[in-house]
């Protein structure tokens, strides 16, 4: 087993337009979801950009499947 302190754990992130393409949707379509409360805030990153979890990606796919009145906005 190895030490701790060698052990790097790795979380994958996805900026909007990578999110947006996994669910079929712009990035203008996900921040307008933001921006209304139906998704929650992703957090940002040192320059400011958005970034997903995998688990808030998930989330969102899920959201997307089980309510169908998420539609295309552009």
């Amino acid at each position: 087993m190895k030490p701790m302190k060698d052990i790097q754990l790795t979380q994958r992130f996805f900026k909007v337009a990578e999110l947006a393409r996994q669910i079929d949707r712009t990035s203008r379509t996900v921040k307008e979801w933001e921006k209304k409360g139906l998704i929650p805030k992703p957090q940002r990153d040192s320059r400011g950009w958005r970034v997903y979890s995998e688990k808030q990606l998930l989330d969102i796919i899920r959201l997307v499947k089980s309510r169908n009145y998420f539609v295309k906005l552009g």
